[in-house]
């Protein structure tokens, strides 16, 4: 996931705004990202820059964490993290959105 550090220019999306990285370009240069609304409404679908963004979470094997020297690019990720926010993922969602805002 990924949070724009600066209002995203042609769009209603401000600074602060979290997405979820669906493509990362070559070299993690820029980066499709997802914005949805907290009952999962597509708002936008915008290529990022790295230098306009920042990852805040990423769903990771726990086995990356033993390394923790450097941080570890994005791209190498795989999978579709399909059931990873159990069942209900807007409820789970909204309550990490929530979290974020205390």
């Amino acid at each position: 996931m990924m949070m724009l550090t600066s209002d995203f220019p042609g769009t209603h999306l401000p600074a602060g705004d979290v997405g979820t990285v669906i493509h990362a370009h070559s070299e993690s240069a820029a980066y499709e990202v997802e914005f949805s609304t907290l009952t999962g409404e597509t708002v936008a679908v915008v290529t990022v820059l790295s230098s306009q963004c920042r990852p805040v979470a990423a769903i990771v094997p726990i086995v990356d964490f033993a390394d923790r020297s450097r941080q570890r690019p994005l791209l190498p990720l795989k999978g579709t993290g399909s059931g990873l926010s159990g069942e209900d993922s807007r409820r789970t969602l909204r309550e990490l959105r929530d979290e974020w805002n205390r």
